[in-house]
């Protein structure tokens, strides 16, 4: 039974690559679509820094904890905080591709010296690249967020026409 729904699974996701990939051909770069694509990629930055800052304070916090050697700090050393991006819509047109689409993650653990905002976040790079390519000419930065659901994943570009701020949610899960 298993097998039949990965063999499911792997037909849906084929299927969710194909519409992608028909959608982005047909997209048209008007000037509302992208003030729209730069709209969401900058709401998606700015939750993307409202998750790194609240990672960076709990892992301030348990770091301190470890650190000050109290016999009753139940905290391991090896924690794993990860922060998760997802975007959630209740659009039926979206209901598949909000269901197979992968969050995109951030992590950290104690002692991680490379958790800081610029290599974490990607931010000083600008991701208008492969099918954000035409975005070039307008100088419009993408952030990694938005390559990660709308290039490297199964949103196509005009899925943002249906999306909203509010559909972006934020994840945090802990292992002590």
């Amino acid at each position: 039974m298993k097998n039949k729904k990965q063999i499911e699974g792997k037909k849906l996701e084929e299927k969710l690559r194909e519409r992608k990939i028909m959608l982005d051909k047909q997209f048209q770069f008007t000037p509302e679509n992208i003030e729209k694509i730069k709209d969401f990629s900058e709401a998606l930055l700015r939750k993307y820094n409202a998750l790194f800052d609240k990672m960076s304070n709990i892992k301030r916090n348990l770091d301190l904890q470890i650190g000050s050697k109290d016999d009753s700090c139940l905290i391991n050393e090896h924690y794993f905080i990860c922060g998760n991006i997802s975007i959630d819509s209740d659009k039926q047109e979206l209901c598949d591709v909000v269901n197979r689409q992968q969050p995109y993650s951030i992590s950290t653990s104690f002692g991680a010296d490379s958790f800081d905002r610029v290599s974490t976040l990607l931010e000083c790079d600008n991701w208008d690249i492969e099918n954000l390519q035409p975005l070039n000419k307008y100088s419009v930065h993408i952030c990694y967020a938005m390559h990660h659901f709308f290039t490297d994943g199964l949103f196509a570009l005009s899925d943002i026409l249906l999306l909203d701020k509010d559909d972006i949610q934020l994840s945090i899960s802990i292992e002590l």
